[in-house]
């Protein structure tokens, strides 16, 4: 072999290095918007509700990419709006209220992808994390007749457990829009506390 085809192989590798380098390593922001749906026992305390998320990842090896991510989910509580009558055991007298209640649960965790591209742009994956999810339910009465409002809300915060599947579409550049779908289960005492999410995520990739 010639010292100039020598060099034409050792450009041509050092050039798919390059090009698989690039690939391999990438930043990304991903946006989601997710309507989400109790699940269990959580369903029978939880109405339906709408998620947001926002999670940075870097693809360290090829298909498999780790993140940090934030996340919120709110919905109204299964007895929103309920119309209860209660009495005061000192005057006999009753009062009619508007039952006010709804969660809020927010999230901060890690979490590792794995992707496989079946075309250019058209990406599967599969994901799992781990976080700390903070939950909050507010329960709020008022008095149908009069100005006079009762107030109670209770905030934990719980590890859990989340996981699912996804599939991105290249749009445009490195920007990918795509469906994904989640489902998240806190740890709670004497009670389990599960919902899932399914929506639309739209990604960046950031940097070189």
């Amino acid at each position: 072999m010639s010292r100039r085809s020598v060099g034409c192989l050792v450009l041509l590798v050092l050039g798919l290095g390059a090009a698989n380098a690039s690939a391999a390593y990438e930043t990304r922001v991903r946006l989601l918007v997710t309507p989400s749906q109790p699940i269990g026992d959580f369903a029978d305390r939880s109405g339906s509700g709408v998620g947001l998320g926002v999670q940075g990842e870097y693809r360290a090896w090829r298909g498999l990419s780790l993140g940090l991510e934030t996340g919120f989910f709110g919905a109204p509580g299964e007895r929103d709006e309920t119309s209860i009558t209660l009495t005061d055991p000192e005057t006999g007298q009753t009062g009619r209220f508007t039952l006010d209640e709804s969660w809020t649960i927010t999230r901060l965790g890690l979490y590792g992808r794995w992707s496989r591209a079946l075309r250019t742009s058209i990406v599967p994956y599969v994901r799992a994390g781990a976080g700390v999810y903070g939950v909050r339910y507010k329960q709020d009465l008022a008095l149908q007749t009069a100005t006079f409002e009762l107030h109670g809300s209770v905030v934990e915060n719980r590890f859990g457990l989340n996981g699912g599947l996804g599939i991105d579409f290249g749009v445009l550049g490195r920007t990918t829009l795509g469906l994904v779908g989640d489902v998240h289960y806190l740890f709670v005492e004497e009670s389990s506390l599960t919902y899932a999410d399914a929506g639309v995520v739209i990604g960046f990739g950031v940097g070189r």
